[in-house]
């Protein structure tokens, strides 16, 4: 069985969301917690094009962190799906894997 940890997009930015899911979900990113011997909950791994002013203020938080290359396989394949304030739906899909995040209507029973 494969250890994952939290994958999470680090845009210092957008502190909520990016204009698309899609776009949040292709940001670099860090997975939290053990991943390699040595590591410990608090490790945080980061792909090296993480901002420097991200990678920074985590280790200022006290969280150890590991740099890995960029897009690396291990980190990540995060599917979201959002609901935006008018109540449509937004699907995104890290472009890195292969799984797909998608939005269908599905009709109501009696709905023409």
């Amino acid at each position: 069985m494969q250890k994952r940890g939290m994958s999470f997009s680090l845009d210092s930015t957008a502190p909520n969301f990016h204009p698309t899911r899609q776009e949040s979900v292709a940001e670099p990113r860090g997975v939290l917690g053990p991943q390699k011997p040595g590591d410990t909950a608090d490790t945080v791994h980061v792909e090296a094009d993480v901002p420097a002013t991200i990678q920074d203020a985590r280790t200022l938080d006290g969280f150890p962190l590991r740099s890995v290359p960029s897009q690396t396989d291990w980190i990540g394949h995060p599917n979201v799906i959002g609901i935006h304030d008018n109540g449509t739906f937004e699907a995104g899909s890290d472009p890195l894997a292969d799984g797909l995040g998608i939005v269908v209507e599905i009709p109501k029973a009696g709905r023409e």
